[in-house]
């Protein structure tokens, strides 16, 4: 294995971590965690407006790009996978049919 899969394994392994440990407090949850992603999601949102000069949210000052608020997206998306049961050696299998599905979407129709 590479070290960039290795790499991400580890980060993998790090969310579910935290993220059972963070569900230790019984105020935590699937649903918790819903609104948590939801929130960066906001947050990514905002950045997006900033950096793009909207004149939506263009007037505010960031604290972090929407670069940064997406890892902080991803995040709370892969607490979601591992609060729902899901496990780091399938990730790969799974993101890979997925994204064979996106691709096939992608291909252009054969019209006859």
């Amino acid at each position: 294995m590479q070290l960039k899969g290795k790499f991400m394994i580890n980060q993998c392994e790090r969310i579910k971590t935290l993220n059972e440990e963070m569900l230790k407090d019984p105020n935590e949850n699937t649903y918790t965690i819903i609104a948590h992603t939801n929130e960066e999601l906001g947050e990514f949102s905002t950045a997006v407006c900033v950096e793009d000069g909207s004149s939506v949210k263009g007037y505010k000052e960031l604290d972090e790009s929407s670069v940064s608020e997406a890892i902080d997206l991803l995040i709370c998306t892969m607490s979601l996978y591992y609060v729902r049961g899901g496990e780091t050696k399938n990730i790969a299998s799974m993101m890979d049919k997925k994204l064979n599905k996106w691709e096939k979407k992608m291909e252009p129709k054969n019209e006859h």
